[in-house]
């Protein structure tokens, strides 16, 4: 009997106890236990924030205020690292959950930023500077696509 698996990958990184209820097991990992899930999600979701706050401090200092550069990095990183965990952690679905959470939802999920990505181009566009807009939105959508692919496989050669 191979290992349960959810729906999508999403829920496979928001997951902590479902999968373990599935596979008959009544015993939740030993880290659950220690820590509940939504401390995990905040305790990693600060330490991704804080990351992404630095690194856009730095890019916009190295950089200037001409296009959003440090946001697109840790869409684009994020993404990768995204594929690198879920590929990395997909051999042990169950004994991984509360690290999928903490790392997953948590720390990337802090770290990345859909809202910051979305007022940029909503300012791109409202400025004028359509191309710009247009630009910066594929290669961020794209962009993590095809790193979280990349990093998927990467992840996969750890498992």
């Amino acid at each position: 009997m191979g290992a349960a698996r959810l729906k999508t990958p999403t829920q496979n990184i928001l997951s902590v106890a479902p999968e373990t209820e599935r596979a008959g097991l009544t015993a939740r990992p030993r880290v659950e236990r220690a820590m509940p899930p939504l401390l995990l999600v905040m305790a990693g979701g600060a330490i991704g924030a804080g990351l992404r706050f630095q690194i856009s401090r730095i890019a916009f200092q190295l950089l200037g205020p001409g296009f959003p550069w440090g946001t697109l990095f840790v869409n684009l990183v994020g993404g990768l690292l995204m594929g690198v965990l879920v590929g990395a952690l997909s051999g042990d679905p169950i004994g991984t959950a509360p690290l999928r959470v903490l790392l997953g939802a948590g720390v990337l999920g802090g770290f990345t930023t859909f809202s910051a990505f979305s007022l940029e181009t909503f300012g791109m566009l409202q400025s004028g500077d359509h191309v710009m807009a247009v630009t910066y939105a594929l290669s961020s959508v794209a962009g993590s696509v095809m790193l979280l692919i990349v990093g998927f496989y990467i992840g996969k050669l750890f498992s």
